[in-house]
């Protein structure tokens, strides 16, 4: 298992279990069998169209879901910020 899909899989298992949807539920809001949530759910078969799948269904940032916190996000905002005004001066 990668460093991704490890993270991935540990991502995704806490967001399902913090919002308590089941298995079945989730497979079904992203269109794809239980087999594959449960694939995603073991550190197997995460390509960056599933993780977008999920964020998607989430309602997070997919950075979210490979260990990224709220706070890495507002810093990546706030510098991506910073950075244009000084490209524009």
């Amino acid at each position: 298992m990668t460093m991704i899909n490890n993270l991935f899989a540990d991502s995704l298992h806490t967001q399902m279990r913090k919002r308590d949807l089941t298995v079945a539920a989730f497979a079904k809001a992203c269109r794809v069998s239980e087999n594959t949530v449960y694939k995603w759910r073991r550190g197997e078969a995460a390509t960056l169209e599933n993780i977008a799948v999920v964020a998607g269904v989430l309602d997070v940032h997919p950075a979210i879901l490979l260990g990224a916190t709220r706070v890495h996000l507002d810093y990546v905002h706030l510098w991506k910020g910073r950075h244009r005004k000084r490209k524009a001066a």
